[in-house]
Order: C-alpha cells, then structure tokens, then sequence
C-alpha cells in the first residue's frame, strides 16, 4: 500500500473556538459548543445552556460559525482515555452553534485526498493518541491547541483505501454498538430482578433481618498508595488498582497500573483475593462497587478504594445490594455528611451500612439468574 506523509495545514483547516466570557452568555441567541456537548463520538447540544446574542454571533464570531459537517473535537480538560468519546460531526439540525473555548473544528481542504472520517479514526488510533501525549501540556488532562496540530502529520493512502477503511470500521463501531446495547439490556434485567426478588433494600419492604457490614465481613479496609505515586507504576507486574478502575457491577480494565513485587510485599496488607468487593470511598466516584475479577489477580488497591471481604453472606448478592439505586442514593447521602470539600466515606460509616439478609435459598437462586445472565453476556 503506498502511503503519502502530509502535514495537518497541508490537507486541513482547524480552527479553535473563541473565549468567549461568562458576562456574554445569554439565555436564548446561538447556541455555544462546548466540551460538554461533546459525549460518546457524538454532538447533543442538550447537554449545555449557554448562548450568545445573534448580533454577536453574526457579527463579531461570524466566523466561528459551524457549517454543516464540520469535525469536532474536545482540546482542553479531557483524559486520555476518553478523548474518543469528545469528538463528533455537526449535523444541519445543530445550526446555527459557535464555537466556544476548549473546541477545535476540521474541514476537509482538498476531497480528493482525505475522507475525514478516516481523519477521526485516525485521531483514536493509538498512534495518534502517543504522539499527543509527547506534546501536549497538562498533566492529568490533555490540552493543546492549533499550535500542536500544526506540527502533526499524519500518511494517508489513496482516497478509495480510505473510504473501504472507513467502511469497514463503521460495519464493526454498528456491531460494537449493538453488542453495548444488549449488554445495558441484560445489566437492567439483573438489577429489575434484585428489585422485584428482594425489594427495596434501604427501606426493607419485605422485613428481611438486618445486619451491619462489619457483623457479616472477614475484612473491611481502605487500601494504601505509595510514596511516589505515579513514579511506581511499571508496564509489567502486580496490578495496582485505582478507584478509575471501579465502576457499578463492572471492573475497567482501562488504566489499570502496576507495581513491581517488591513494592507489592510491602502492601500485603491491602492485597486483594478472589471474590473481594472494591467499593469507592472518596471523590466524585464514591459509591461505585464492583467485585475485583480473578484475572488481573494478584493485586493491591489504593486509599481510595475500600476492600470488603465477605465471610457470612455472598459477595454478588452484596454488590448488586449497594449498587441498588436506593443504596447508591443513600451511600452519596451519606458521602456528603462529613463536612469535608470532597465526598467520602469514612471506615466507619462503611463498618455500619446495614445491609438485608434474606434466606440463603433465595440469595443462591439470585446469585444463579446473575451468573446465567453473565454468560449470555460474555458469550
């Protein structure tokens, strides 16, 4: 295949949206695009209020003024790992919108020698992503702007290559798509379920004995992080989880770190073990639980992830427990009860949690419908 390597200002025009103030925001005009509007490779506009005057906008930002197909993407505040969900295409439905800050658009200056949805898929290649880790400023989040991009090159085979590409991708984004669908679907089914099993588990409708955590649990306790942070992490080793790992009744492998053994005997105290629950006690992610999955075992955890280790009662039954609805409710309740600027949950409150206890027969038989549904899943 013969490729030809072009500068981005060679094949493209970018541009990044004005700073536009806060005492220019208006209730009713143009609708401005910020990086909040950009959400799962796609544009909704629903999700932001903010607007300048038309006089404004047809005067002064004129020529901020997206065009039907213009290519957008997220520049300032992003992570890594979700910069391919904050970009997307501006649809004729989304006229008339300015740009704002922290957004740059793409056209296409020549057809003939980019499809700019090859451009995007490009932008969520590993390749691309390594090359704007090496030049882009901030350290949590990614910014960079213009300056950057002109710098950046990208080889491109002929236009038809791209376009077959392009096609193929979007065959396997559909069936990705479909798959995320079903998979939400039967993610419903077993909480649906937990409900209409066993009720309401804060308000305990159907008058099961209550226990607290700590009477029914070999282990509670927060984890611990190193001296040095991020400078312990390796490529290879024992997995370090973190509470970005944690999420509802699902482990994300994404970002997920290591440390060397030497550093993990050290932490044996907050070494994890097949069935552990992980529960987030801190942070805007508090609440969120899942059980650690025995492929990325061994392991040790941080402080900001608590390890709950059952002994009386079953730990799918407990996870689908605290992340019922109401619990997450009650949990984010009670996270904000401690006066300090960030949510948490002390050792304590988490010791307290009260949790329904229903007869082992019907706990077991709930514990079969998940591991059923599970298998339709990873099927």
């Amino acid at each position: 295949m013969v490729k030809r390597l072009y500068k981005f200002p060679e094949i493209l025009f970018f541009q990044e949206g004005p700073g536009v103030r806060n005492h220019q925001y208006t209730t009713s005009g143009v609708k401005l695009l910020n990086v909040s509007n950009l959400r799962n490779g796609k544009i909704d506009l629903t999700t932001s209020d903010r607007y300048i005057s038309e006089n404004e906008a047809f005067n002064k930002y004129s020529h901020f003024l997206c065009d039907p197909n213009d290519f957008i993407i997220a520049s300032s505040g992003i992570k890594i790992d979700s910069f391919n969900s904050k970009m997307g295409f501006i649809h004729q439905s989304d006229l008339p919108v300015c740009m704002n800050t922290s957004t740059i658009r793409f056209k296409v200056l020549n057809k003939e020698v980019l499809e700019i949805r090859y451009f995007m898929y490009y932008l969520k290649s590993i390749v691309f992503k390594k090359v704007l880790t090496k030049v882009v400023t901030g350290s949590a989040q990614l910014n960079f702007g213009p300056s950057h991009l002109k710098n950046m090159s990208i080889s491109l085979p002929n236009l038809d290559i791209q376009k077959n590409i392009v096609q193929r991708l979007d065959r396997v984004n559909k069936l990705i798509e479909i798959k995320r669908k079903l998979l939400f679907q039967l993610d419903e089914l077993v909480k649906s379920r937990f409900v209409e099993m066993f009720g309401n588990p804060i308000i305990n409708d159907k008058k099961y004995p209550v226990f607290k955590l700590k009477d029914i649990s070999h282990k509670i306790g927060s984890g611990v992080t190193p001296r040095g942070g991020d400078s312990n992490y390796i490529d290879k080793g024992v997995a370090f989880i973190r509470s970005m790992n944690v999420y509802n009744n699902t482990f994300k492998k994404e970002n997920l770190v290591y440390i060397d053994k030497s550093l993990a005997k050290q932490l044996s105290q907050v070494e994890l073990f097949s069935n552990d629950l992980l529960l987030n006690i801190t942070g805007a992610s508090v609440a969120r639980c899942c059980i650690v999955p025995d492929d990325i075992l061994p392991a040790r955890v941080n402080q900001h992830v608590c390890i709950i280790r059952q002994c009386r009662i079953s730990n799918v039954f407990l996870e689908y427990c605290l992340t019922n609805e109401s619990y997450q409710e009650y949990l984010l309740l009670l996270s904000n009860k401690n006066g300090a600027t960030r949510e948490a949950l002390t050792k304590a409150q988490v010791e307290n949690l009260e949790v329904i206890f229903p007869p082992l027969t019907e706990i077991t038989r709930f514990v079969r419908i998940v591991h059923q549904i599970n298998k339709l899943k990873f099927a």
